[in-house]
């Protein structure tokens, strides 16, 4: 759930055009919480993998986004 959370904050922050540069520890985070939890719920330790999956992608394309703005600006 946090990493769904920080990709999704990292995403709705990475369309903004400066702060978007700055929202990569929020996509970063996302990613690597995610991808505890969708561990976590493919060891049958958790049940929320649907959620770890969308933060997954929610955290991916903020990602992508925040590279575009850096491709962008520089």
């Amino acid at each position: 759930m946090a990493g769904f959370v920080c990709g999704l904050i990292g995403l709705i922050f990475s369309v903004i055009p400066i702060i978007g540069v700055i929202a990569w520890p929020l996509v970063i985070i996302g990613i690597v919480l995610s991808a505890v939890g969708l561990n976590y719920a493919s060891n049958g330790k958790a049940n929320n993998k649907g959620i770890a999956i969308a933060g997954l992608a929610v955290s991916v394309v903020g990602l992508f986004i925040c590279i575009l703005w850096v491709a962008a600006i520089g």
